[in-house]
């Protein structure tokens, strides 16, 4: 009977120390790697590299959820690694990368992705040196198998053929991603992006559906039902930029209700708002609900300051890229913040002509609105010519046409706003006229043309140019007056959402009386002598009232008029008043009686302080 011996087996090649230290290095490169919609070319490459090196599956795995949990903690240090190096020795560097094929879709714009990469590099080359040393090798072992993997090649092949052929639908995602995210930014909420559609070989693209969630009102859409097709520079996709040559919206609806609420996205910056002086009136004063207009002028203003040239007001005069990163990092999240000034080539995003055919307005009926924009961009600095847009009703009622400031080209922006034959009847429900007084019938055209208040978009200093046709007025319940035409000269300043108004009450005047007007114009003198006559006597009795306990403290007259007062002529009453209190003091004589007069005496002369101007002894 015979016994058969079974060999060992044959030992495993050991892993070659080029192949632990690359698999290391792979693994805390994809543990740090951020998302994909980030930098879909370095995940390519990462792909790519793992199909083609032989790196040690265990190894590799290891290092990459060790490194996934450290990039998760790391975020502050991974943050300030990357402000070394874009901001740093290296920043030439990185401005070249970011403007070459491909290797800018590596996301190395956003610091915590460079200073990850970097981070991750050293820590995968300290693992593997670290496995290298600590191993063992058996003596005999077979020789090490070979660093490149023989099915890679075909393999990586496969891949960049595969991703070739689905180049439409990676670059529809990226797209998807870039837009839905830079305009979230930019309008400050939530932006719904879906039905996109890339034609690569003709350069357009389309969606059949984009929604831009209210800021101020999250449960409606501020548009939705966006439908847009776009010439596009295919060329610049490898770039991580979208240049668009030509968009075109052929619908939109605004004030719908939205199924989910959208989500606040950065900070809206509250406008600097001017004091009213001399004559000036804060708007709100002349009409009711004006929070409702304020909402959307804001969204306006804020669009506005982000697309021009000064579009971060909070960045202190002669700020460094390395001082606006660390601002931004307390600001937003680090992984949002991103060296822009790297980008010196072309914008990251730009549109040469916007075009939008029918617009309309839930709150606005009958109207349809047709805009056209030019030079649209994330950053306008690269851009050779300054923003500009315009709009127009398709009954000419409504135009509205501007240009950003550019410091760059030496523009300090325009404005030119204007309604034309608008219902008087339509308005007045806004506007805060006063108990007794009314405005029926006509029309009303208003203009406000000039530039911006101190090179600022969102900002104004201007004449805004009123004109009342065919209507009646009656103030204070006079009866109707009848006017054909009447100019009100109004003064706009301020930021557009909250400006300040003023009227020229003597060129008010003038423009009533050549109105026709100067019976109505007696009028309203009329009623404001006796308002002031009203007003004077309710002064003098408050006057008359605090005289009186000074003269029973005093055992004197005094004789003190309302109109001493508005006059100036006090000092008289006031040394009055002293001597006959000095006089009552020595007469009583005791001391006790001094100190209790003279508080008496002092808290009632404390309330004529105000009445004299000055602060009586």
């Amino acid at each position: 009977m015979s016994t058969k011996t079974s060999e060992p087996p044959s030992p495993k090649a050991p892993v070659s120390a080029l192949r632990i230290l690359l698999g290391s290095v792979l693994g805390a490169l994809i543990g740090f790697a951020p998302a994909m919609d980030i930098a879909p070319g370095l995940w390519v490459s990462l792909v790519v590299a793992l199909m083609l090196f032989r790196a040690p599956i265990l190894i590799t795995a290891g290092v990459v959820i060790l490194a996934k949990v450290l990039s998760l903690v790391s975020g502050a240090l991974c943050f300030q690694i990357g402000q070394i190096l874009l901001d740093g020795p290296t920043e030439g560097l990185f401005r070249t990368l970011l403007d070459t094929p491909f290797l800018a879709l590596f996301g190395l714009e956003y610091y915590v992705v460079t200073g990850g990469l970097a981070l991750g590099k050293l820590l995968g080359l300290i693992i593997g040196v670290t496995i290298i040393t600590k191993r063992q090798i058996t003596d005999g072992a077979p020789k090490p198998k070979g660093i490149l993997r023989p099915t890679g090649f075909a393999l990586a092949t496969l891949l960049v053929g595969v991703l070739w052929l689905a180049q439409t639908a990676a670059a529809e995602g990226l797209l998807t991603s870039a837009a839905s995210k830079g305009l979230s930014r930019a309008n400050g909420a939530t932006v719904d992006v879906s039905g996109i559609e890339l034609d690569l070989a003709d350069s357009r693209f389309s969606v059949s559906d984009l929604a831009f969630a209210d800021p101020k009102s999250l449960n409606t859409d501020l548009f939705r039902g966006i439908q847009l097709t776009a010439d596009l520079s295919s060329a610049s996709l490898l770039t991580k930029r979208i240049h668009v040559e030509r968009l075109v919206i052929s619908h939109v609806d605004s004030g719908l209700e939205r199924a989910v609420p959208g989500i606040l996205v950065g900070d809206t910056e509250e406008p600097e708002v001017e004091e009213p002086i001399g004559e000036e009136r804060s708007i709100e004063d002349y009409l009711k609900d004006w929070e409702i207009w304020r909402d959307r002028l804001s969204q306006a203003r804020d669009w506005l300051e982000k697309m021009s040239e000064g579009e971060d007001p909070d960045a202190p005069e002669g700020e460094t890229a390395a001082q606006r990163a660390e601002r931004l990092a307390d600001q937003l999240d680090y992984d949002a913040v991103v060296a822009e000034h790297l980008f010196t080539d072309a914008p990251a995003f730009l549109v040469d002509e916007f075009l939008i055919e029918g617009m309309e307005f839930s709150w606005l009926h009958g109207e349809s609105f047709a805009v056209s924009a030019h030079n649209l961009s994330s950053q306008p600095s690269l851009v050779d010519g300054a923003m500009d847009l315009s709009l127009s009703s398709t009954s000419d009622r409504f135009r509205l046409s501007l240009a950003l400031p550019s410091e760059r080209l030496g523009q300090p922006g325009v404005l030119d706003f204007s309604i034309q034959d608008i219902p008087l009847d339509s308005l007045t429900g806004m506007l805060k006229l006063g108990e007794g007084n009314s405005v029926t019938g006509g029309f009303v055209s208003l203009s406000l043309s000039g530039p911006w208040s101190g090179g600022k978009a969102g900002y104004i200093d201007l004449p805004l140019e009123a004109s009342l046709d065919d209507f009646a007025i009656s103030l204070s319940g006079s009866k109707p007056y009848s006017v054909s035409n009447l100019k009100l000269p109004i003064h706009l300043r301020g930021p557009i959402d909250a400006p300040n108004v003023s009227v020229d009450s003597s060129a008010l005047t003038q423009s009533l009386m050549d109105a026709g007007l100067a019976e109505l114009v007696n009028f309203v003198d009329a009623e404001k002598a006796k308002l002031m006559d009203q007003g004077k006597g309710m002064i003098q009795d408050e006057i008359d009232s605090t005289t009186d306990k000074l003269e029973g403290l005093i055992g004197g007259d005094i004789n003190l008029g309302v109109d001493d007062l508005l006059q100036g002529n006090t000092e008289q009453a006031q040394a009055e008043i002293e001597a006959a209190a000095k006089a009552k003091l020595k007469q009583k004589g005791s001391d006790a009686l001094k100190e209790k007069l003279g508080e008496d005496l002092g808290g009632k002369l404390k309330g004529l302080g105000g009445i004299f101007g000055g602060k009586p002894k």
